[in-house]
């Protein structure tokens, strides 16, 4: 039979994840991106991280023309963190070279923030040919960031630049050849 337990546990997760999909609905977090950033805080929180990553996951998926859902700091970060925990780490992260080329455009900051702690994760938990660049959004994403980097270097005494410089790098280590062709490029100017 099955109730008890097993029904809990089960009915738990269908909760978690009906409310979940509810909070990361695009056009829900858009408008209320306050009370759906708290709300989704909560539930990485719960014994239910997988329904939790299922639905965060489609963030990332950023339709053509469209904006990405601008994420906060707290969010990439309990995200990464809870998907450290999961047994079940596979396509979580699809689509995430695209976020962060479109998210560089408005957040930089952001963009570099998720971007580190993506290949810091994929560093520990992917093998390298799980890190791919279909559209070439790598390159774009260093350009975007080294222009950014290069203006905010008088203020912050070239911080972002370090960092930006350190990301290259650590992509170069997962043999993607559209970011070494780029950085090859880069050099002869």
């Amino acid at each position: 039979m099955w109730f008890g337990e097993e029904f809990l546990h089960y009915a738990l997760y269908q909760m978690w994840s009906g409310a979940v999909d509810v909070w990361c609905h695009k056009a829900n977090f858009n408008n209320h991106r306050e009370q759906c950033s708290h709300a989704l805080l909560r539930a990485f929180n719960s014994e239910h991280p997988t329904s939790i990553l299922e639905e965060f996951s489609r963030f990332f998926y950023v339709e053509k023309d469209a904006k990405p859902a601008k994420l906060n700091v707290e969010l990439i970060e309990k995200f990464f963190d809870t998907l450290g925990r999961v047994d079940n780490k596979q396509n979580r992260l699809l689509g995430i070279s695209s976020w962060l080329n479109q998210t560089a455009e408005y957040d930089p900051n952001i963009a570099l923030l998720t971007a580190e702690k993506f290949l810091s994760f994929a560093s520990d938990y992917l093998p390298p040919y799980k890190v791919q660049d279909y559209k070439e959004n790598y390159p774009k994403l260093l350009q975007k960031l080294f222009i950014e980097a290069e203006a905010q270097e008088t203020f912050d005494n070239g911080d972002m630049l370090i960092r930006v410089a350190k990301l290259q790098d650590k992509l170069n280590q997962f043999g993607l050849k559209k970011v070494d062709e780029w950085l090859q490029d880069s050099e002869r100017l």
